[in-house]
Order: structure tokens, then sequence, then C-alpha cells
């Protein structure tokens, strides 16, 4: 799990329109248990809700790293699986005022929206299974090469709370999945090699531009793990200060074609 900053992006208009009404029913329900009921739909479904989640997160889930799957409509436009997770369940109490907040929604893959065994089981406010969108949250995590998972830092690995954070977060998504796990060491073990073999002809022209051509194909020709894949290359660049690429050469940091 890596950091994804919702401040790059402004929500969208329809998502704020309706948090504000929505927050307004709330506030007047409180005061007049008779006020009528409104029903703004699942606007975090909005073709431009969907649109702005899918961007910011490269498409890929914000738990586990995997590319969200698509199916195809009637007309045969290529379209997202809409499965966007209210990060604080809307069903809860402390989640049904943040059900159209933008700050609450999180990009998922379909397994990690409904969890490994049922999302909203573990789910308590007091331990709450880790943000993506929180940098706090992320930066207590670091990948693990030997088993493909993510793991505490050793400065926090005996904080009795996190740890307990930690598994809720593993209970609650599918991001400790085998096959997950499994497929991140491949995709991070032939970058890894890429890399290598880029460093190594760094001075032969010829040679590097052939690599370069190779590492971009192995990063994106999936589209998964891509924040993985970015932290991979960045740990690379710091402790090879040769490396003749900078992470936009690399493709980081563009907007994504269609």
């Amino acid at each position: 799990m890596h950091f994804v900053d919702k401040k790059t992006t402004k929500a969208p208009a329809k998502l704020e329109q309706c948090h504000k009404q929505w927050c307004e029913y709330l506030d007047n329900l409180q005061q007049n248990p008779n006020t009528a009921k409104i029903d703004l739909g699942e606007a975090w479904n909005d073709k431009e809700v969907v649109g702005a989640l899918a961007t910011l997160f490269q498409e890929n889930c914000g738990y586990c790293g995997t590319l969200t799957d698509k199916t195809i409509n009637r007309t045969n436009n290529e379209v997202y699986i809409r499965n966007i997770d209210h990060f604080i369940p809307k069903s809860r109490p402390d989640g049904d005022r943040l059900r159209y907040c933008w700050t609450n929604l999180i990009w998922s893959c379909p397994a990690c929206n409904s969890g490994a065994t049922g999302k909203g089981t573990y789910y308590k406010p007091d331990c709450m299974l880790f943000n993506p969108c929180n940098e706090t949250d992320t930066d207590y995590l670091i990948y693990n090469e030997d088993t493909g998972s993510y793991q505490l830092k050793e400065t926090y690995r005996h904080d009795l709370l996190l740890k307990q954070r930690l598994d809720v977060t593993f209970k609650s998504t599918t991001i400790d999945d085998f096959g997950k796990r499994q497929s991140r060491q491949r995709e991070v073990r032939d970058l890894k090699e890429s890399l290598d073999w880029l460093y190594k002809f760094r001075n032969l022209p010829k040679k590097k531009e052939q690599y370069l051509q190779k590492t971009i194909q192995r990063i994106w020709e999936e589209n998964r793990f891509i924040l993985l894949k970015k932290y991979v290359v960045m740990l690379f660049i710091d402790t090879h200060p040769q490396f003749p690429y900078t992470l936009i050469e690399l493709g980081f940091n563009k907007p994504k074609e269609d």
C-alpha cells in the first residue's frame, strides 16, 4: 500500500453538492425527526467521480495495487466496474455523514471492496485498517520483497495498536492474498532485473536505449502495482547515483494516455 494524495484532485462538483445536501439533511433530521428523507442516489458512481478516482489511483486498487477490472457495455465502450469503496462504511453511524465525501472514497478492486472475509466484519473506529490516502498510515508500512506483502517498518514493529491495525487491514482487504503477493514478487523481480541491465549499459548508448524501452515496457505493460514499481525505481535510483534516467523518463508523473 502506497500513499495516494487526494489533495491533488478537486472533488467533482456533483459529489460536493450531494455531500452538502446530505449533511444539511442529517442536521435537519437531528433537530426534527420528522424531516422528509431525501434520495440523492449513488453519486459516487457518477461518471465524473469514477473518472476522477480512476485517474488519481492510476486505475490501481488503493489497497492491493491490482489493476481494476473492466467490462464492456452495450455500446462497446470500455467502462470501469464501479467498485468504489467507502473507507469508513456508509452503513456505520460515523460513516453515514461521509457517504458523499470525496476524502472517504477509495478506488478499489471488487475483492478488496468486499474484503477477504467481509469488509465490515472487522470494522472498529478505534482500530481502523490503514488508509492509502493517509500519508501517516502508509508511512508505517514497507514492502517486503521476501513475502511480496507489506509489514510494519522496524521502528513500529512492536507497536501493539499498529500490529492490530495491520491485521485488520489484511483481514478487511486482499492486500495479503497469496496470488497477489506472488504477482508483486514476480513483477518487482523482473523490474529490478531491467534496472540492473539499464545501469550496466549506462555508458553504451545503443544498449542503453534498448534496455530503456524494455524497462518502460515492464513498468507499464500490465498497468498494475504502479506505485510499488515507482517505489522500487526510486530506491534503485537512490542507491545508484549514476543511473542514467529519471522517474519522468521512465514514464512516471505523466498523465496516462487514453
